[in-house]
């Protein structure tokens, strides 16, 4: 019956089947979130950089590329490469808290060239007992330029695939590697090979990665890009919107977000291209005016949520940018969501990680009281989570509104909303969960679907199959 009607896609007549289907789903309020300040693991400028999907693990460097890591059974780690002349770096965390991936400035073999900067793999095992690592060879294309050899950014959230900066005559190559294949080096733009390409962070196997090139039209003269399976995609099109460095990538590879420049931050997807997402205002960066970039750290699987901090300065803030919200100060948002911060005395500089289920955050915090200055884990909880790429409204059925752990009233609301507005309205994308056969993207669905840049029976279809059945556990 409903598939009758849709096809008709009559207002009246779906409105009407719509209010008898509306059954009692009342919302509950929400558990604030709460905060973590993990014990300073030095005198010295400590930030977090990524965190576990349990929360139980973080990652991040300290003053001197010095690694830590944090467990939450434990005290932080400093961990001094054993064997070289040099410290090593860590640069990223499998989303398991069980792998990761960093730097080496030495190595105790001749094959490894003392003196260059050289990837590595370290795990838990090793870093808590001796300290010692797996070190990557290095490709016979790097040519070493200082002490950089190959420069590591990031891991993929399996764990699986390195993100790598192959350094050659002063210039970066893009590559990933893998235990089973080695280096795969990937594309660059034609004509600018001699340019530098490099990644920043890879999606959840490493089949995706957002990066940059020099010579492009953004802030710094870097321009925007994405590989995806292979294919490199240029975001700073030219005669179009200046589009800066691509820096964070959504764990399913649908979405990137990066600068457009002083104070200005951008989201990409396949289906609907770049998108200004306006201003980023914080006590650091108050006005317009201000000139400085905000750097996306990570951003959701629903594109919703990305958390940052501004590119410089020690008076920077953490961001977070949201449909309703826009781009503002993290500790102002989770202010409104129930935790104090103000009370404690305390200021997020840094939201640089952010795990990939997106309940778990970590950065830097400073106590105006004490002086303290160290990394912390923040856990939303499951109520500041959407449950399902259908939760996309809070109980009170808000365009634009966070996601609440639950697929209602309110969604049903805003869904109906979106789904009969007029063509080329904003509102009719929050409809847009699915594509024309009514498959959603990842981590709901298969991984094939996902938002298509239209709405249509697809979206209809997949969206009352969660608001009957619920979310999955």
């Amino acid at each position: 019956m409903i598939a009758s009607m849709l096809r008709t896609r009559s207002a009246g007549t779906v409105l009407a089947a719509g209010v008898a289907l509306l059954i009692a789903k009342a919302g509950l309020a929400a558990t604030p979130p709460s905060i973590n300040y993990l014990p300073a693991a030095s005198s010295l400028v400590v930030i977090g950089l990524d965190v576990s999907d349990d929360g139980a693990t973080a990652m991040g460097f300290v003053s001197g590329d010095i690694g830590f890591i944090y467990r939450r059974d434990g005290i932080p780690q400093i961990f001094t490469v054993t064997g070289g002349q040099g410290t090593g770096g860590l640069s990223g965390m499998s989303a398991d808290g069980s792998i990761f991936a960093g730097e080496f400035n030495s190595g105790p073999l001749p094959e490894y060239s003392p003196g260059w900067t050289q990837a590595a793999l370290y795990t838990i095992p090793s870093l808590l007992g001796t300290g010692s690592y797996t070190p990557i060879p290095r490709p016979p294309e790097a040519i070493r330029c200082d002490r950089n050899g190959v420069s590591v950014d990031d891991i993929s959230h399996d764990g699986q695939a390195i993100a790598v900066a192959v350094w050659a005559a002063c210039r970066t190559s893009p590559a990933i590697w893998r235990a089973d294949s080695g280096y795969t080096f990937l594309p660059e733009l034609p004509g600018l090979e001699s340019q530098s390409h490099k990644i920043w962070q890879l999606n959840r196997d490493g089949t995706a990665a957002a990066g940059w090139y020099q010579n492009g039209t953004g802030p710094g003269g870097r321009g925007g890009l994405v590989w995806s399976n292979g294919t490199l995609i240029r975001l700073d099109q030219p005669g179009q919107t200046i589009v800066g460095e691509a820096y964070a990538i959504s764990p399913s590879g649908q979405w990137v977000a990066g600068t457009l420049g002083s104070p200005r931050l951008y989201r990409w997807s396949s289906s609907r291209g770049v998108e200004d997402l306006g201003a980023v205002f914080t006590a650091a960066n108050p006005t317009q005016n201000n000139r400085r970039n905000p750097v996306a750290a990570a951003i959701t699987d629903d594109g919703n949520r990305i958390v940052g901090q501004h590119s410089f300065g020690i008076d920077r803030d953490a961001f977070i940018w949201t449909p309703q919200s826009g781009g503002i100060k993290l500790t102002t948002w989770l202010i409104s969501r129930g935790l104090d911060l103000d009370a404690q005395f305390v200021r997020l500089t840094s939201c640089a990680g952010m795990s990939s289920n997106g309940r778990y955050l970590t950065g830097q915090y400073a106590n105006d009281l004490t002086g303290e200055i160290g990394p912390f884990i923040i856990d939303l909880g499951p109520d500041h989570l959407a449950c399902s790429a259908a939760d996309i409204a809070n109980t009170d059925g808000e365009p634009g509104s966070d996601p609440d752990g639950s697929v209602d009233n309110g969604d049903f609301t805003v869904f109906f909303t979106a789904f009969f507005a007029e063509p080329g309205n904003p509102i009719a994308l929050e409809a847009d969960i699915a594509d024309t056969d009514g498959e959603l993207g990842i981590p709901w669905g298969s991984g094939i679907g996902g938002p298509d840049g239209q709405v249509d029976n697809g979206d209809f279809t997949a969206f009352f199959a969660v608001f009957f059945n619920g979310c999955p556990n």
